[in-house]
């Protein structure tokens, strides 16, 4: 995969992209993994969007599920592998390529969810202090600790290394990163730009985002391949104005932009609405979309509460099947 101006090509051919977030993928149980790419897969999704990190304040217990923990004798996060650790990762990417599903796979979050930029402030003693997470020298060394395990990890399943995984399209940096105050956007900028040339001299073969709600700033990084926008209005008409905003600064870029998350409330309106905002990423200046979110009920195998914006078939939004048959499809 690689981006040309404003376009992105799989062996020299433009790939749209239609998809959908389901943030537990990689967390998930085989059962509930199956089942959600074969969801994604109904729709006729090519790209899935999940979290590649689950943080935790300390050890994990028997059968408990993370990706790194803290580590009071080596004060400093540590990995978890095996089965209820990187491995479900493996598992993930593993099956994804299978279907012919590409990831992109976000590294931390801005929201205490899952861990993300708060446990790596309270990690180091800075409780309340998000913005820390972007100067402080422990939490920038940990969180491209991280990222290196990450990025040149072998899958215990393919053998392969994750930066020469096909199944995944892009690293994301952040999902939602904000920085604010006197200051912020220049910090966000300045750590958006050093650590996305961390994982270019780390990965050639594989795209990099930052995961930002819609930031211009951002789209002028070098190491930047895409830029992202997520939305969530309370009407059509608000939802269409972010789709015409957006698509002016990929003109003005030169870059593919995504509408990463995209959602409606209202469950009666909504696939009226999502055929409106879908039909304006055809014939706007959008590369792609990932709705916000399809997965399953909660049970046993999926303990995680499903929010009000979850689409568990394909009748509940015939409207995105639609767009992906227009955009294309399923790679195949």
């Amino acid at each position: 995969m690689q981006r040309l101006g404003a376009q992105l090509l799989h062996e020299g051919s433009p790939f749209p992209i239609v998809g959908a977030n389901t943030y537990y993928l990689a967390y998930a149980e085989q059962g509930t993994l199956n089942g959600a790419l074969d969801l994604a897969a109904s729709f006729g999704m090519n790209v899935m969007r999940c979290w590649a990190f689950l943080d935790a304040a300390k050890p994990p217990g028997p059968g408990e599920v993370c990706f790194q923990y803290w580590d009071a004798d080596s004060k400093a996060p540590r990995i978890q592998d095996g089965e209820n650790g990187l491995a479900r990762l493996d598992g993930a990417i593993a099956q994804a390529e299978e279907r012919g599903i590409r990831l992109i796979l976000t590294l931390t979050n801005n929201w205490e969810d899952f861990g993300g930029m708060p446990q790596y402030v309270r990690w180091f003693g800075m409780e309340g202090k998000k913005n820390r997470f972007y100067t402080d020298a422990h939490c920038r060394s940990a969180y491209r600790n991280y990222v290196q395990e990450i990025v040149t990890r072998r899958n215990t399943i393919t053998g392969r290394v994750y930066s020469d995984e096909p199944a995944i399209l892009a690293w994301e940096l952040a999902n939602e990163p904000r920085c604010e105050g006197l200051g912020g956007t220049g910090k966000l900028v300045g750590w958006a730009d050093e650590m996305s040339r961390f994982i270019r001299g780390l990965d050639a073969n594989h795209l990099i985002a930052v995961g930002d709600e819609g930031n211009d700033k951002l789209l002028e990084i070098d190491a930047i391949d895409f830029g992202t926008f997520h939305m969530y209005p309370d009407s059509m008409e608000q939802g269409l104005a972010s789709i015409r905003q957006q698509s002016d600064a990929a003109r003005r870029s030169n870059k593919p932009v995504l509408m990463e998350e995209y959602g409606l409330k209202d469950q009666a309106a909504r696939n009226a609405v999502y055929a409106v905002w879908l039909k304006a990423v055809e014939d706007l200046d959008i590369w792609g979309d990932l709705v916000w979110m399809t997965g399953l009920g909660k049970s046993a195998s999926q303990p995680y509460d499903p929010d009000t914006y979850v689409i568990y078939s394909v009748g509940e939004a015939p409207a995105i099947l639609a767009h992906a048959e227009r955009m294309g499809g399923v790679l195949g």
